[in-house]
Order: C-alpha cells, then sequence, then structure tokens
C-alpha cells in the first residue's frame, strides 16, 4: 500500500509540477497574443491611412502631363480637402490663347478632374514670355490618380 501511495504521490508531484508549467506557457502565450493583437490592429490602422494617402508628387505629375507645351502651371493649393469635391483655383500661364484652350480641353478630358470651369484668360505680362494668364475652377477626382 505504501508503494502505492508513493507511486500516487510521485505523480500527483509531477502532474502538479506539469500544471505549473503549463500555466506558465500559457500566461506567456497570453502576453504574447495580446502584443500580436496589438500591432496587428496598428497595423490595419496604418494601412487604412496609407490607402486614404494623398500622394500629391502623383497628382502634380498628372497635372504636368496635362499641360501642353508653351504652357506653364501657376497657382494651385491643394489639400485633402482638394479631393473631397472641393473647388481647387488654378492658374496658368500659356503662349498664346490656343495652348490656353488646349490646357483647359486637356483638363476636361482628363479622368483627374470631375469639373473644370474657365474662369477667364488675360493678356498680361505676368510671366514673361507667357503673356497669356488663364484661371480655371477645378474639381479633382481621387479615382483619377
Amino acid at each position: 500500500m505504501y508503494v502505492s501511495y508513493s507511486i500516487l504521490g510521485d505523480t500527483l508531484k509531477t502532474a502538479q509540477t506539469r500544471i505549473a508549467s503549463n500555466d506558465v506557457k500559457a500566461d506567456i502565450y497570453s502576453d504574447t497574443k495580446q502584443q500580436v493583437d496589438t500591432l496587428s490592429a496598428k497595423l490595419n490602422d496604418t494601412k487604412t491611412t496609407l490607402n486614404q494617402e494623398i500622394r500629391y508628387s502623383l497628382v502634380l505629375v498628372k497635372i504636368g502631363q496635362l499641360m501642353p507645351a508653351g504652357t506653364k502651371l501657376g497657382d494651385l493649393t491643394l489639400s485633402t480637402a482638394s479631393f473631397s469635391g472641393e473647388v481647387v483655383e488654378v492658374k496658368a500661364y500659356a503662349k498664346s490663347t490656343a495652348e490656353a484652350g488646349q490646357l483647359q480641353g486637356n483638363f476636361q478630358g482628363s479622368p483627374l478632374f470631375s469639373q473644370v470651369t474657365l474662369k477667364g484668360t488675360e493678356t498680361n505680362q505676368e510671366l514673361d514670355g507667357y503673356p497669356v494668364t488663364v484661371s480655371m475652377s477645378v474639381v479633382l477626382n481621387r479615382s483619377g490618380i
């Protein structure tokens, strides 16, 4: 009987040691899982932010590609509101009214803009070599980027 009692005692101690060891491992796993979940949530937030990010350099390159020879971009102010349906004022310079008309046509035909309104053209010497000043109101399309 003593032998059985001794074996049962050893088995109990072994079981208690394993339980304690597993409890430690479970605590470590729980802490690690919490850290992984927190990091995963932060990465998802970052991904969402990056997906909503507007790369102004891409917008400027696309606008530059729309500019015909003989024109220069003057004033343009972009913000995140510019891509939420807000009207943006654009000022450009052209060597002639022909280039000014081509600029307006290029803007109107581009998926970068949902609305292009010519506010006016003026002939002056605001920029040397570009006597025509073109003022337009545009609405930018985020999907056109």
